[in-house]
């Protein structure tokens, strides 16, 4: 595929979105300009630990429907996302904080409003880039008013004439980043041009410590105050709840949905599912890094809420220049990690949030298919990772490095080993917690795939095909003993609440026509004996498994043999004696049975952009 081409140029031509596409260049057909969302999706998550941003939701809006070009236009979409995903991440490559902030905070500024050519028939997508965070203006000198720059589109829910709060960190002469938090209050709102006004600024509550004094360049948060419980006392939101703020204190200023947010700017990040003005709430309060943790946040009227960086970004593609193509429009509700919870990501075969067991004489070792289809040797990339615990049992066996993170309280978890188990990395190597699900299986981009999925699929493309959303294999005389999943041009995308290969049977996945996806919204029993074979390698067949039971969610008995990558964040995953699995898991729970052996194939890796010595906590895209 050729490099993209900015209408309205900012870069020289050549150098446009070099880094994306030139690595997704193997996985998309310039035909088409159709993009392999499901072997994309599979490489972000082996990034997952890396640089910039974290997609929290996403809302898809289709303005025209004609079949196959509406379903380009729609990657055609989220390859933009992809695309200022790369260039963010990369933007602050080898520079110090400040500097690194900066370039990237300016990748989104040079990128608003701004065309992209991607194919010869005039293929393309364009951008809206709207931040809800801001900066001090390069040209201010502070008084009453406060000019705030925008990297890039103006969010149309700025009240003006309304009062409200900000929070502004101010960085000290040698640029570190977070020197000190301040809190303001101003009287009203105002747009000049492409720059906020925030009126009548003061210093709220008590004098700080260091300069209280906003320069050029500081970083502008949204901010409001929280109500009590109206009587007096502190409200107390548990998960799921609702936060009750006071009226007229800027909430207004905020995103509509899916942002994130610290109490007064410290600690813990919270999410909120919906804005709601009328009532003065902010409702449906999650653990940002953890959406099923218990939680009781307590809070009184002189606690602030403030708003973490958020961007939406509206990416519309077109598979073609002519009036009656189709083009779609996707609206990502981005979530944006600060450089200080700056973390360096680590590819890893195994990961599971909660738990990562390896039995006795379990292994887990590391292959190429792309150049060793067929392994006999192990290259030593086979990493695993657990934000709470990893425990290896006697002769287990790791090519690799056991990764430890941490829990949502920011406790470093636990290694933890009997008998004699073999690392031949470092065991534990201490790391930032991972996001769990960062691709956003509940509330988040992925949840709307399998929304989209349950009612347009690819199901009927199976032979036989699938009935009822459910895939059960059985050598019993009027049983479906094998099945083929086909995949096709732009890649196929199934969806089934249960798949049963009982012993003996066969799913077999061909991707010979391109890659296939299962959204599986149930439990995946392969027995003893069955077989999940993939005509291709394991980037051409992955498993998204949004379900979650207290019971073991993907489960491959004995002897089975699988292909492909499997991301279950709330699942539990059981390999067993004796079976074979290439490719990787990610899971709440992964156990490898006595025997059983995961070959973690390094292919995966080698397509995706990497998060780079910046650093920066979660991976961008889903």
């Amino acid at each position: 595929m050729k490099n993209p081409q900015r209408s309205a140029s900012i870069f020289p031509q050549g150098k446009v979105c070099r880094r994306f596409m030139d690595r997704e260049s193997n996985h998309l057909k310039a035909a088409e300009g159709s993009v392999f969302v499901g072997l994309i999706v599979t490489m972000i998550i082996i990034a997952g630990i890396g640089a910039a941003m974290l997609p929290l939701s996403t809302t898809s809006m289709r303005s025209q429907i004609t079949g196959n070009q509406a379903q380009e236009g729609y990657y055609l979409a989220e390859s933009g996302m992809r695309y200022i995903a790369s260039e963010f991440k990369h933007a602050g490559d080898g520079l110090t904080a400040c500097a690194a902030e900066d370039a990237r905070d300016n990748v989104l500024k040079v990128n608003h409003d701004q065309s992209f050519i991607v194919s010869d028939n005039g293929a393309y997508f364009d951008l809206e880039i709207i931040p809800y965070y801001y900066r001090v203006h390069e040209d201010e000198i502070f008084s009453p008013n406060l000019k705030a720059a925008i990297f890039g589109g103006i969010p149309d829910e700025i009240p003006t004439e309304a009062p409200g709060y900000l929070q502004i960190i101010v960085k000290d002469d040698a640029c570190t980043l977070l020197s000190a938090r301040h809190d303001y209050h101003y009287t009203s709102v105002s747009v000049s041009g492409d720059d906020v006004i925030f009126n009548g600024l003061t210093l709220d509550g008590a004098t700080p410590s260091g300069s209280a004094t906003p320069t050029r360049n500081d970083r502008i948060f949204p901010s409001c105050k929280c109500a009590g419980d109206g009587e007096g006392g502190e409200q107390v939101v548990t998960k799921g709840g609702n936060l009750t703020f006071q009226a007229h204190t800027g909430a207004g200023i905020f995103p509509l949905s899916n942002c994130r947010f610290k109490i007064n700017g410290t600690g813990q990040t919270y999410r909120y599912q919906e804005l709601d003005l009328a009532n003065n709430m902010f409702k449906g309060i999650t653990n940002s890094d953890d959406p099923e943790a218990a939680f009781a946040l307590t809070l009184s009227d002189t606690d602030y809420v403030v708003g973490q960086k958020f961007i939406k970004l509206i990416s519309r593609g077109s598979a073609g220049a002519s009036s009656a193509t189709a083009s779609t429009e996707v609206a990502f509700e981005l979530a944006v990690e600060s450089s200080e919870e700056a973390g360096e990501g680590i590819p890893c075969g195994i990961f599971g949030n909660t738990y990562v067991e390896i039995k006795n004489f379990g292994k887990v070792k590391s292959y190429n298919s792309t150049t060793d289809p067929n392994p006999s040797s192990s290259t030593g990339e086979g990493h695993i990772c657990s934000n709470k615990h990893v425990n290896l049992k006697n002769k287990a066996y790791v090519d690799g490095d056991v990764m430890i993170g941490k829990d949502p309280s920011g406790a470093q978890g636990a290694y933890t080993h009997s008998g004699c188990p073999t690392v031949t990395g470092t065991a534990p190597l201490n790391i930032d917690r991972v996001d769990p699900d960062p691709l956003g299986a509940v509330g988040g981009s992925l949840a709307a795939a399998f929304a989209e999925y349950s009612v347009s699929n690819d199901n009927d493309l199976a032979v036989p095909p699938i009935s009822g959303n459910e895939i059960s294999l059985s050598s019993g005389r009027r049983g479906t003993r094998n099945m083929t999943l086909y995949g096709k041009e732009g890649g196929a995308n199934y969806y089934v609440t249960d798949i049963t290969v009982n012993n003996a049977c066969v799913l077999t996945v061909d991707a010979t026509d391109g890659p296939v996806a299962i959204y599986l919204a149930g439990p995946l029993d392969a027995k003893n004996g069955s077989q999940i074979n993939v005509t291709g390698n394991p980037p051409d067949f992955t498993i998204y498994c949004n379900y979650s039971s207290g019971q073991t969610e993907i489960d491959l008995k004995n002897s089975s043999a699988f292909k492909g990558a499997v991301y279950a964040p709330y699942g539990d995953i059981v390999v067993h004696n004796s079976s074979d699995a290439y490719g990787m898991f990610w899971g709440k729970t992964v156990e490898v049975k006595n025997s059983g052996t995961l070959w973690f194939d390094t292919a995966l890796k080698e397509n995706i952009v990497f998060a780079g010595s910046g650093g920066g906590s979660q991976s961008l895209v889903q």
